[in-house]
């Protein structure tokens, strides 16, 4: 095999891995608010097999499917938070993919650091609260809590 044709193979390996990111992404986008949207349901939607998709998510993300969609979940929550879309925590739990209330309220306090109530109060007291969302969703990215060094 010559260098080229090394290139050119790795180069296809490369754009295939991305486009398996992207498709990953892509439907945790489109599926998170379905409650009944599972790591199962995941895999099976991208043809790939749990331990195949556990070890493409933890390559490029850096933690598992679970906590992918989790985190997507919970940014959407954030968003939703901030734009005051939903008044009721029942309506925004369902709204992100949790069926029960519990369960949202604990995932939301064990990435931010705080309640989705305080959240909002804090967003609304903030003068700078763009600023203060990008913040939070870096945090749920980084898997850090206020007041961890981000970088």
């Amino acid at each position: 095999m010559t260098l080229n044709a090394h290139c050119v193979g790795e180069t296809r390996w490369t754009v295939h891995r991305e486009q398996q990111k992207q498709n990953i992404m892509e439907r945790i986008r489109r599926r998170y608010s379905d409650y009944q949207f599972t790591v199962e349901v995941l895999a099976y939607e991208v043809g790939m097999s749990l331990s195949q998709l556990r070890e493409r998510i933890h390559f490029d993300y850096g933690m598992s499917p679970q906590e992918l969609i989790e985190t997507v979940r919970l940014e959407e929550a954030v968003r939703l938070l901030f734009n005051n879309v939903h008044e009721n925590l029942y309506e925004l739990c369902a709204n992100v993919g949790y069926m029960n209330l519990r369960t949202f309220l604990d995932a939301f306090k064990r990435r931010t650091g705080v309640t989705p109530t305080r959240w909002r109060s804090t967003m609304d007291a903030s003068h700078d609260s763009s600023g203060e969302l990008d913040r939070y969703i870096e945090l749920l990215w980084t898997r850090k809590r206020p007041g961890e060094n981000i970088r």
